[in-house]
């Protein structure tokens, strides 16, 4: 049985996310410099986000590990840009 619901409000479209540890992080679009980092509520904490709006990449990719506070990235390399 739930004991509650909380709504996190996440960015709209997004090219890649991972959900991990009760971490979500998305980015924004395709090639975006955007990253938004999500701690999902729990019982005794609140959700906390973090936003980072220009990482100096366009993210392909990513990948988290909140338990090593690691975060690796694929950048995409846009010729002629």
């Amino acid at each position: 049985d739930w004991t509650d619901i909380k709504q996190v409000s996440l960015p709209g479209p997004c090219q890649a996310y991972e959900l991990t540890r009760g971490v979500f992080a998305i980015s924004k679009g395709f090639a975006s410099h955007h990253l938004s980092i999500t701690t999902l509520p729990t019982s005794s904490q609140p959700a906390s986000q973090v936003e980072r709006e220009n990482l100096g990449m366009r993210i392909r990719d990513f990948a988290i590990d909140p338990s090593q506070d690691v975060v690796a990235f694929v950048a995409a390399e846009l010729h002629g840009r």
